[in-house]
């Protein structure tokens, strides 16, 4: 993804007042965006295609004139299990459901609702429901491109 900058006019002293745009969105330095409420029930998801059993949806993001993070909830079926893999950027996570399993390099969590995580960039981490119950999560991560690299297996 690509930042351009530029200028949106004059502030009031006459001086230029940057611009960033991203995701196809314009957003004034020092300008508030617009206030936004998104039900969960209204977001589409769609299947993880490196992950069996999960699903990421999009709560919001540039596109909703989020200007620095994007908000995504994912949903892991029992028996759900996403591959070793690494990420560009950092995530933020907090657990709302279920319990289920998460390594980050080479250490391996147990996690359940209420617990929070830092997945630094560049970490190998994998996840894996093997529980009877479906575990959620609320991941959150910079705005822009992720380069996610799957770990092959040495075996």
């Amino acid at each position: 993804m690509s930042v351009r900058s530029g200028t949106a006019g004059r502030d009031s002293t006459g001086m230029a007042k940057p611009v960033m745009w991203r995701v196809g969105v314009v957003v004034a330095m020092g300008q508030q965006p617009t206030p936004l409420v998104r039900r969960a029930s209204e977001i589409d998801y769609a299947d993880v295609s490196a992950g069996d059993g999960t699903r990421k949806g999009v709560l919001i993001d540039g596109e909703d004139g989020a200007p620095h993070f994007a908000m995504r909830r994912f949903e892991l079926d029992p028996g759900a299990r996403v591959p070793e893999h690494t990420n560009a950027v950092e995530h933020e996570q907090y657990v709302l459901a279920g319990e289920y399993t998460v390594g980050i390099e080479g250490d391996t969590h147990e996690v359940s609702a209420g617990d929070s995580l830092l997945i630094p960039a560049g970490a190998v981490h994998w996840y894996e429901n093997d529980g009877d119950e479906p575990g959620a999560f609320i991941c959150v991560v910079p705005n822009g491109d992720d380069d996610i690299q799957l770990v092959a297996d040495e075996a």
